[in-house]
């Protein structure tokens, strides 16, 4: 996600549907209160849950 890819380009990456990979961005969108993978991936940021070479 922190690379700009898409949904579609994540679930193949990940061997998932791409349904299964938007069910499980939503619960990640509600756990971190967010509503956008840019909010996303801010905070998974400032928690320290991406290092920083991941963001390049």
């Amino acid at each position: 996600m922190s690379k700009g890819k898409s949904t579609r380009e994540i679930a193949a990456t990940l061997a998932m549907s791409q349904r299964s990979l938007e069910y499980n961005l939503t619960s990640l969108y509600q756990k971190f209160g967010v509503r956008t993978r840019v909010d996303t991936i801010a905070k998974a940021k400032k928690l320290g849950l991406i290092p920083e070479e991941e963001l390049k």
